[in-house]
């Protein structure tokens, strides 16, 4: 793959937008937008990452947690269910989770378990792909 290359150019907008949702959550931004967000680019995954994320469950599945601000139902629905996930409460009341599956993990710690969970999403894809660094510069 060329710099010039399109298919190097929607990776590396999709990674600075996860990036993005990364730098929300640790601001404590809304969580419904980022989940959101977060879903519509599982949708449209380039190919190198599409493999990472699994079986996408339906939209309407997905609509449905939102609309009901059940936040955790719709951070495991985008987790999916080839991955293994731990959630721990260290004694600060945060929640801490890990995710893993036979190729990668990431863990993070949230004030939600929403929150962790859709960070720790996030750290996976970074992990399972060498994109540990994500120092990226991006606009608003």
């Amino acid at each position: 793959m060329t710099d010039n290359d399109p298919q190097r150019l929607v990776a590396d907008i999709w990674v600075t937008r996860l990036a993005w949702i990364q730098d929300r959550l640790r601001e404590g931004r809304n969580i419904e937008p980022l989940l959101r967000h977060a879903f519509h680019l599982a949708q449209i995954a380039p190919l190198k990452f599409a493999n990472l994320l699994g079986d996408l469950i339906s939209e309407e599945a997905y609509e449905a947690a939102l609309a009901h601000e059940d936040w955790d139902r719709a951070a495991n629905l985008l987790l999916g269910e080839h991955v293994r996930i731990a959630r721990l409460t260290p004694s600060s009341g945060v929640m801490a989770v890990i995710v893993r599956d036979e190729r990668s993990s990431g863990s993070a710690i949230g004030g939600t378990y929403a929150q962790a969970a859709l960070d720790a999403w996030i750290a996976r894809i970074f992990d399972a792909t060498g994109l540990n660094d994500t120092s990226f510069i991006y606009l608003d």
